[in-house]
This record gives C-alpha cells, structure tokens and sequence, in this order.
C-alpha cells in the first residue's frame, strides 16, 4: 500500500533536494538582498528588483490560461471525432467515475476531482458507503489516467490491469495529486502536483520517455517555470481581492470578520489547520518586513528571523528526504530472498520477500507522508513570498495602497 506514495514522495524529493540545499547555503545573502530590495531571477540567475506591475501581469497570465483553454478544447474536440466510435471490453471504471469511455484525459480527471469530493471521508465521517466509493473512485482513476493502463483496460477489460494498480490509500493519493481545493486560491497548484501532471502528460503524449528524455527535460522545466509563475500570480489577484474589502473599500471590521469566518471552515478540512498555520506565518512575516522597510527600523532583524526560519523549514524537508531514502534501503533489502533455508522453494522465497518489503514500506508510509508535507511546505512558503512581494511591491497602485495592503496582510 505504500509503494505509490514511495514513489511519489522520492520524486518530489529528488526534484527538491538540490534546491533544499541551495536554499540553506544560500540563506545569508538572500537575506542581504531581500533587504536591499531585490529578488532572485532563475532564468538569468542573477538579483534584480524586486518591484512588480502586478496588473499587467494579471492581463498576460489570463491571456495564456485563455489561449491554452482554447487549445485544449479543440484538441479535445479532435480527440473525440478520432476515438468517439471505439468499443471497450468493460466500462465499469468509466461508470464509476461517469464518464463516456471516449472521455478525454482532462474531462476524467475533472470528472473524479468533483465525484470525489462530494464522498470524500473528510467530508462523510463515519459512512462507510462513502468511504467505499471513494476508493472505488480513486482505482478507477488510476487506470484511467494511465494512457498505458487505460488503452490495456479498453482492450481487455479490469483483469488486464487488476495486479498493476497501486494500492495507494485513497485520502494519501487525493490530497498528494490536487491539494486541499478550499486552499488552492491561496497556494495555487502544489508543485508536486504541477510534475505529475507533466509526467503524465508526457507519457501520453510520447509513450516510452526514455525515447525523448532529454528533450522531454528541458520542456518539462520551461512549462513547470511559466506554470509557477502563473500559480503566483493567480494567486496574488486573488488575495489583492480578498485584501480590497479592507483597503479600499475600508470597511475593517467585515474583512476581519469574513476572515475568521473562513478560517473557521477551513481548518476542517484535511491539513487545514497546518497550513493555515504556514499561510499566516508567511503573511505575517511578509508584511512585517515591508513595514519595517518602509520605517526604515530593524528591517534587518525581521528578515533574519524570516531566514533563519527558511533555513529550519528547508533543514527539516532535507532530513525527511534521508529518512524516507533510509526506508527505501531497508524496503529493498527486504525484497531480497534470504538464501539460507533450502526447504523453501525460489518461488516461495521471493514471495515472502515481497511480502516483508511491502510490509516495510506500509510500516515506513507515516515517514513518506511526513517527507511530503516538508516537502510542500518549503514550496508553499517559497512561492507565498513571491506572492506577497507581488502584492507588496506593485508599482501599478500608489504605495499609500501598498501600505494599506500590508497592514491588512499582517492582521493575525
């Protein structure tokens, strides 16, 4: 049951060790140019100004997103005048989730996201029925969102692909791939996230990715950069809205009711408390530093205490990435078949091994899904700032606006 969260959770870690690393060793100066008024460019790998005209970026992100929905739909329009006449062996995992079996990719994973929420266990407890669909749901799917395992089952029905689907725990496998959708609007689409999609993407597309790998590499980082840019920006224009009650509307007392209103909702759902938590810790900390700016007074000290909380965040995902490898290691060396009973056949060796290694792996799963949420973490305090200094340092509103933003950002 814990080898697809393995899985994920090593990718992400391989993906975020480096720059975990980078990120503690490179902590001191960060803090020297933050404080100057500068932020760092990926793409040129140099400090530039941190100032930003956040309205036209609004303007050019939803220019893209509405470019690539029309693209989207006319590929999906291609998709079904191609494969609308096929015939399936079985469609059981279609009825599950409600969807045609000529459904494109985009219309199944739409399809689960809200069938699964409405019998998500968070929302159902107690209620086994819920519970049961579910992980009804959340199997089907991971056929079907495999164009491999997908094209087996069309051809040969639920038999053919039975022993190849992981065994993930449902609630583990949601949460990983979609995030919590009542936090999305402030952290946007968890990078994690972001490298399945691709991946995915790219197997569909090009089927074996050793084929293309390091053409496929390169495209997956272009896209992954320009969709972590838009996920900020998104995701400034919209806590530019909710700030406006506040700022220009000035109306205090509804904006702080509204939010603890929120607040109160979201804390119910899975890890709402916890990232509530690093939401306002980045908040807090963002709209301190500009104030303290702005006064021109112990400006230093709020940005070493803001770094040397990166540096703990980054040091804490970076063990977890040791651990969960230290639980890998044992996990393989269990699968090893023990050569020192002759009674026991190879057959029946190797099935005990795989036996002992999945039961490693269940007993390691709390150490995976630790790894991941340290993991998340460091990525959604890293693009929050971003996204703070987006909405803090917006040279397309006056900076009486920008100042009234900050104080509203740093209400507790």
């Amino acid at each position: 049951g814990g080898l697809g969260a393995t899985v994920l959770a090593l990718g992400g870690g391989v993906a975020c060790a480096a720059q975990v690393v980078r990120g503690v060793y490179n902590t001191p100066e960060a803090i020297q140019q933050t404080y100057a008024g500068k932020r760092w460019d990926q793409d040129y790998g140099v400090w530039v100004d941190a100032a930003t005209n956040l309205r036209q970026e609004i303007l050019q992100v939803d220019h893209r997103v509405g470019e690539r929905a029309d693209a989207d739909l006319a590929e999906d329009d291609a998709t079904r005048r191609m494969e609308g006449r096929r015939d399936v062996v079985d469609t059981t995992f279609y009825d599950v989730i409600g969807v045609s079996p000529c459904a494109t990719p985009v219309e199944v994973k739409q399809a689960y996201f809200k069938a699964a929420l409405r019998v998500h266990p968070d929302k159902n407890p107690g209620d086994r029925e819920a519970h049961q669909r579910f992980q009804e749901l959340a199997e089907a799917y991971q056929v079907l969102s495999d164009p491999k395992l997908r094209e087996r089952y069309d051809s040969m029905g639920q038999e053919a692909v039975g022993s190849e689907v992981p065994s993930i725990d449902p609630c583990l496998f949601f949460s990983m791939l979609f995030g919590s959708e009542q936090f999305e609007t402030y952290i946007g689409k968890l990078y994690l996230a972001m490298q399945t999609d691709h991946f995915a993407k790219d197997l569909q597309r090009h089927g074996d990715l050793r084929e293309r790998e390091g053409v496929d590499l390169v495209c997956r980082e272009w896209f992954l950069k320009r969709e972590q840019f838009e996920r900020e920006v998104q995701c400034a224009a919209h806590l530019c809205s909710r700030l406006d009650r506040c700022v220009t509307r000035r109306d205090e007392r509804g904006f702080v009711s509204a939010s603890c209103q929120e607040a109160t909702e979201l804390v119910r759902v899975s890890f709402g408390g916890r990232l509530l938590r690093v939401i306002g810790h980045v908040y807090e900390s963002s709209a301190e530093r500009w104030l303290t700016a702005l006064r021109r007074n112990v400006g230093v000290l709020s940005s070493v205490r803001e770094g040397a909380h990166g540096v703990q965040v980054r040091a804490t995902a970076a063990s977890s990435i040791a651990r969960s490898a230290l639980a890998v290691k044992r996990a393989a060396s269990a699968a090893v078949p023990a050569g020192d009973d002759e009674e026991k056949t190879e057959e029946a060796a190797r099935e005990e091994a795989t036996r002992e290694a999945l039961q490693s792996l269940e007993e390691s799963l709390p150490v995976f899904l630790q790894t991941v949420w340290d993991l998340s973490v460091v990525d959604i305090e890293s693009t929050l700032r971003r996204v703070c200094d987006k909405v803090l340092l917006d040279i397309s509103v006056p900076w009486q606006l920008r100042q009234r933003r900050a104080f509203a950002v740093g209400k507790p």
